[in-house]
């Protein structure tokens, strides 16, 4: 048997294609989400005279500082929510929602499949999902760059349209705090990968 040669136990195995689903179910929703952004930005469960709706609310877009203010003053809300509709900045919302989302959807998209490839029963299970896992540190470190870069896009579109004006807000700190995730998940793919190569060509020598 080759040293890579490794299963999960049926249990276990089990327990990995349910999470593979419900990343590719997540994957779906927040790629739909990133989609309806420029159509309908601000999605709210909505319940009064006892009819329950979704509807848009800009407002929830805005940063924490700034949107007090703007729910607090009707004429405030109701400026954003004429500046909102205009297609160019629904385009430039859009764009944003899609800098923002749609790298962690294909993290969790290479995600599911690297857990799918563990949870298999033939193979070597090991050895072919490390390359998935290497694939997924690598657009962990595009997600933790683009994340903060697709909600300074919004934010920054919205402000114009707000008491205050113009602001670029960008949260650094959160940045370089996923970044350094991403960047331990990374070598840590990198290490096991290594190893497994080194347990094969070990396999092959004896």
């Amino acid at each position: 048997m080759m040293l890579n040669a490794y299963s999960l136990p049926p249990k276990k195995a089990r327990i990995c294609r349910i999470a593979a689903t419900l990343f590719l179910a997540l994957a779906a929703i927040l790629s739909l989400y990133s989609l309806s952004v420029a159509a309908f930005p601000g999605p709210r469960y909505d319940c009064e005279g006892g009819e329950c709706s979704w509807k848009s609310d800009v407002s929830r877009l805005l940063e924490e500082d700034r949107r007090p203010v703007v729910v607090a003053a009707p004429t405030a809300r109701a400026a954003l929510d004429a500046y909102a509709a205009r297609p160019v900045v629904r385009a430039w919302l859009f764009v944003g929602a899609m800098v923002q989302g749609l790298p962690f959807a294909f993290l969790l998209l290479v995600l599911a499949r690297a857990l799918r490839r563990l949870a298999a029963a033939d193979g070597y299970p090991l050895a072919d999902a490390l390359p998935w896992l290497r694939r997924a540190s690598q657009v962990a470190i595009l997600a933790a760059i683009a994340d903060p870069i697709g909600n300074s896009i919004i934010e920054t579109t919205l402000s114009i349209g707000t008491p205050g004006g113009l602001e670029v807000p960008l949260d650094l700190t959160t940045a370089f705090t996923n970044l350094m995730l991403a960047l331990v998940a990374r070598i840590t793919a990198w290490a096991l990968e290594a190893g497994v190569k080194a347990q094969h060509d070990l396999a092959e020598i004896v």
